[in-house]
């Protein structure tokens, strides 16, 4: 949600899509590398938005 600025449905879709394309059961987690190399993004820019730094 933070990094798309859509809606908890839209994020939940996005993570949906990304555990099916890499064959993860519902109960597996997506990682921040995981979740950049499938939309080709560096991971810095998401850890920028999500983590809070000093």
């Amino acid at each position: 949600m933070i990094f798309t600025g859509r809606s908890r449905s839209y994020a939940y879709k996005i993570l949906k899509h990304v555990r099916e394309s890499l064959g993860k059961a519902k109960h597996h987690l997506i990682t921040i590398q995981e979740f950049a190399d499938f939309h080709g993004i560096p991971v810095n820019e998401i850890e920028d938005l999500i983590v809070k730094k000093p």
